[in-house]
């Protein structure tokens, strides 16, 4: 099976101890695409001004494996803005 996908959706590899493909900008990653996921559901998230989510989250993987199943768990949960609290959020 060869599957194709854009690498900012799907792809965050851990090498390095800081910096380029280290473990903060692999979270980085997830974070942004995680929040990308919600907006796209029409879940308002507070952003940076450098466009940068301003709350830490994570969709499990468990449950939300695509845009349908958040989109769908945003319409279930009546979710419609995060804010943030100073702590992370996991939804799933």
């Amino acid at each position: 099976m060869i599957l194709e996908a854009a690498r900012r959706d799907e792809f965050a590899p851990t090498k390095n101890a800081t910096g380029v493909d280290s473990v903060e900008s692999c979270r980085a990653m997830l974070i942004d695409r995680d929040a990308r996921r919600l907006e796209k559901a029409g879940v308002k998230i507070p952003r940076h001004a450098d466009g940068t989510p301003a709350i830490h989250l994570e969709l499990s993987p468990l449950t939300l494996w695509d845009d349908d199943d958040v989109r769908e768990y945003v319409r279930q949960q009546h979710l419609t803005e995060l804010v943030f609290d100073g702590a992370g959020l996991y939804l799933g």
